[in-house]
């Protein structure tokens, strides 16, 4: 058996599907992590410290509210995965039994949210309850918007 060269070997791995899936998910992420940090360095720039700071808040919730949709996504489509894999025609019954489920703690975040802007809106100096109010309503609606997410 002969012993392949670097260039056959890498030429040989670029052509596997799962390397190339994978490249392109590294890039894909490289260049998102080089926009977010330019948008940070000319909004921080453009916007001053102060609303800036605003704005990195609304942007670090936001992030933090949606990692419940994330985790909703890929329990879903596992069980989707199951389900489909079985033959099991279920899948009608898990996304409306998953929606009634989820529409609890939405109405509960939109609740909260309602009860809390004007404390949060006051302790971050912002000068409405708007921005914290769609943040709320938004962030509520991600949770709903996972569920077809996931299961498609």
């Amino acid at each position: 058996m002969q012993r392949l060269g670097a260039r056959q070997r890498l030429t040989q791995l670029l052509r596997n599907r799962l390397v190339q899936q994978n490249l392109v998910l590294f890039l894909g992420g490289l260049i998102a992590g080089i926009g977010g940090f330019v948008y940070h360095a000319i909004a921080g720039r453009v916007l001053g410290p102060s609303t800036y700071g605003q704005v990195a808040f609304l942007i670090a919730l936001y992030a933090v509210g949606t990692g419940p949709a994330l985790i909703l996504i890929v329990v879903l489509a596992r069980y989707t995965a199951m389900l489909t894999a079985r033959g099991d025609p279920g899948v009608r019954s898990l996304l409306t039994r998953t929606v009634r489920l989820i529409a609890i703690p939405c109405l509960l975040l939109i609740l909260l949210t309602t009860l809390f802007a004007r404390p949060i809106a006051a302790f971050e100096h912002l000068g409405s309850t708007i921005p914290i109010l769609i943040l709320g309503f938004a962030v509520a609606l991600i949770w709903q918007v996972a569920i077809p997410r996931g299961i498609l």
